[in-house]
């Protein structure tokens, strides 16, 4: 039996989350918020934390883990997270070391997430779909925020005709076919979609 806390702002999640834990008999405390997490860390001893990326307004569950971490680096830490490429939701602090980032995808039942809990899926890499560089992850988040090529070409210190080039690339490396620039911006903009398992633009 493990003594795991859940971090999840969403109240429907947050309930499944706990109780497919217990219902494999770990002892589980389920907050919403990272200041309610904070106090439960202070009150009680725990072997596992899982935490969601986007915990609302506020920190997230990157920066919880962070804070936590420094605080008691032997708990186990989890965030789950739709992005399969954590890097795609934008400017995050780094993940602190030996914390895992599982995708909501991989963790669909009791059993992926029980399995996840006591450590028999601990690695980073089972989860992280590292495909594109950091400049294509950067590029391919301007697109999907609508971004224009002038817009682009200033953040990412290009041309404008180099920010299409760069598309071109990158559709290429993503297996992307399109007849002109404008679908390619589209195909992109699926792709990200994609990857992302979100229903909002990005904000740039």
């Amino acid at each position: 039996m493990e003594r795991v806390l859940i971090v999840e702002d969403d109240d429907f999640t947050r309930v499944l989350l706990q109780r497919a834990c217990t219902s494999f008999g770990h002892h589980c405390t389920a907050v919403a918020s990272a200041v309610e997490a904070r106090d439960a860390w202070r009150e009680s001893t725990f072997d596992v934390a899982v935490f969601d990326l986007d915990l609302g307004p506020g920190p997230t569950g990157v920066d919880l883990a962070r804070v936590l971490h420094e605080e008691n680096p032997d708990v186990r830490m989890i965030i789950l997270t739709h992005y399969t490429d954590i890097r795609l939701a934008g400017n995050l602090p780094e993940v602190p070391p030996d914390v895992v980032l599982a995708t909501k995808q991989a963790v669909d039942s009791a059993e992926s997430l029980d399995e996840l809990i006591r450590g028999a899926q601990s690695s980073t890499k089972d989860y992280a779909n590292e495909d594109l560089s950091d400049s294509q992850v950067e590029l391919l988040r301007l697109i999907a925020a609508g971004c224009t090529n002038a817009e682009i070409a200033r953040r990412l210190w290009l041309s404008q005709p180099g920010v299409d080039k760069a598309a071109a690339r990158l559709a290429q490396h993503l297996g992307i076919e399109s007849a002109s620039a404008h679908n390619r911006r589209v195909l992109l903009v699926q792709e990200y979609f994609r990857r992302t398992g979100q229903g909002h633009v990005p904000q740039a």
